[in-house]
């Protein structure tokens, strides 16, 4: 009992350390001493234990209050436990009968572990966290009897490995957990490319240094086999993988956002995707998430704090709530999932950029008028982008992910990405397809007018009329292009509301300073429900 305070129960409050006899004869403890890294607590005289028998150490002041309750204690002078950890070994005739390095981890258990609770072995290896748990009895603990977890272990799960750092000449990994006492070499990992493993070394803490030779701009896979266990002897499942590099240093536009969801769902949560679009691997370990609109300086910025590798043509989602977002969201791949608190994202417009000293990598102004009309509310639904090569704040680069692929896809590639699907001319204006019906299902879900101005200071005006010649839509009543882009029809009309089903004429007037002009018509049709 290293905290006693606050009593839980009955028991005094005073610190205390319970020894057991767990060989076959009756023990004299007379000499018997113990350590806490202060002066010891020694037995002067004869104080016997019986077998499988129980005996309490106590300061000598706190004596009365333990034999006043029956419990078998001795009162000597007890070097004082220091809450959060220390390290408590029994000596007789100048040999270390035990050796015990507590820490707070030992109690395994966050509701039990603010005092009141002693630690108490349950079962396994002597020196091994997994070994102990906080006391389940009423009373807060057992001292002079048998402990309230005997024979039980805290520790099921098994342990794993994160990356710690990467030179051309080591891998560095740290262990979750304490590992077990067993043969740890070099044969439970390999390389691909294959890479010799020189020098190597593993210290009792589970930190691993591997000695390889990294080639700059080469993807390493590593594989650790699972033929390693905790001290509790909780053996991995499965194999797990590593990317390793040599990261490179990103500049502006080797990383774009490509998803946003700033309004969760009630009880679900942010997050923020980006896609390596180079060929580059890095580290994300302290890039910045930044709200330039945030409404408050303290949660506008925050550097992330994870070690991971962002490989070429990966998705890497940044959320405070991976698991959340698992489970919201189908076919969510929890390896490209960082646990990262985000900027604050207001719901209705706000910033989202990505810093590598303070080198602005992207930045995305969101607005939720750039989900479809046709959406209300848009709680849960994320805006994806549609174009990796167009700019990220280029009018028509964003849209509501489908309601078939679950209105989110962290992780995957966005169900309505664009940049696959190439106008069908070379005219100034063209239709990306003829063909749309506005249900967000991922599928033709908006009109797509592509341009390629062909010159400076192009201006356009974009209406759409119904095949009866009515006006449904000024979509652009004037807009200033960009060399090339995009503008997009929802299929609402004026009022905000959709458009019938038919056949539609988009006409496009553009002209320029230059004495540019041009009009165009096309034609396009809105669909009915399939």
């Amino acid at each position: 009992m290293v905290d006693p305070n606050p009593v839980v129960a009955n028991l005094p409050d005073a610190e205390y350390v319970e020894l057991a006899n767990l060989s076959d004869d009756t023990l004299n403890l007379n000499g018997l001493r113990i350590f806490s890294g202060r002066t010891p607590g020694r037995i002067d005289e004869d104080v016997l234990i019986a077998p499988e028998g129980f005996l309490v150490l106590v300061d000598e002041d706190e004596l009365p209050a333990f034999t006043a309750l029956g419990i078998p204690a001795y009162g000597l002078n007890l070097p004082g436990l220091t809450n959060s950890g220390d390290n408590i070994h029994l000596e007789f005739d100048d040999e270390i009968l035990q050796f015990l390095n507590y820490t707070s981890d030992f109690y395994n258990d966050p509701d039990r572990d603010n005092g009141g609770f002693a630690i108490e072995y349950g079962t396994g290896p002597l020196d091994c966290p997994g070994s102990y748990r906080a006391s389940q009895s009423d009373n807060g603990g057992t001292p002079g009897g048998v402990n309230s977890v005997d024979g039980e272990s805290a520790d099921t799960i098994p342990p794993t490995f994160e990356l710690v750092s990467v030179t051309e000449n080591s891998v560095v990994l740290q262990a979750s957990e304490e590992l077990g006492s067993f043969s740890f070499s070099s044969g439970l990992f390999a390389f691909e490319p294959e890479l010799d493993i020189n020098p190597f070394s593993v210290n009792t803490e589970g930190r691993v240094v591997l000695g390889v030779d990294l080639t700059p701009g080469v993807v390493f896979t590593l594989t650790i086999f699972p033929d390693f266990a905790d001290c509790s002897g909780n053996f991995p499942t499965g194999e797990t993988t590593l990317t390793i590099a040599i990261p490179g240093e990103p500049v502006t536009g080797d990383v774009v956002i490509n998803e946003v969801l700033f309004n969760p769902r009630t009880g679900e949560s942010d997050f923020v995707e980006l896609f390596n679009c180079s060929d580059k691997v890095f580290s994300v370990e302290n890039w910045t998430l930044r709200n330039t609109r945030a409404p408050s300086a303290s949660t506008s910025s925050f550097n992330v704090n994870s070690t991971r590798f962002f490989a070429p043509g990966e998705y890497l989602v940044f959320t405070p709530e991976p698991d959340v977002i698992q489970a919201a969201y189908p076919n969510v791949d929890p390896r490209f999932l960082v646990d990262q608190t985000l900027p604050t994202l207001p719901d209705t417009a706000g910033n989202i950029s990505v810093l590598f000293e303070e080198v602005v990598l992207d930045a995305f102004n969101y607005n939720r008028d750039l989900h479809s009309a046709l959406l209300s509310p848009a709680d849960g639904v994320s805006l994806e982008r549609l174009r990796i090569k167009s700019a990220t704040n280029q009018d028509g680069n964003w849209f509501s992910a489908a309601s078939t692929a679950g209105f989110a896809t962290p992780t995957q590639p966005n169900s309505q990405r664009q940049d696959a699907r190439v106008p069908a001319t070379e005219s100034f204006f063209s239709l990306t397809r003829t063909t749309f019906s506005p249900d967000n299902d991922g599928f033709e879900d908006f009109l797509e007018l592509s341009y390629k101005s062909g010159g400076p200071a192009r201006l356009a005006r974009v209406s759409i009329f119904d095949a009866q010649g009515r006006l449904v839509r000024n979509l652009r009543r004037i807009e200033l292009l960009a060399t090339s882009g995009t503008i997009r029809w929802d299929g609402t009309n004026d009022d905000g509301r959709k458009a019938v089903a038919g056949i539609y004429v988009i006409f496009i007037e553009a002209f320029g300073e230059d004495g540019f002009t041009t009009n165009e018509k096309l034609v396009g049709v809105l669909a009915g429900p399939r």
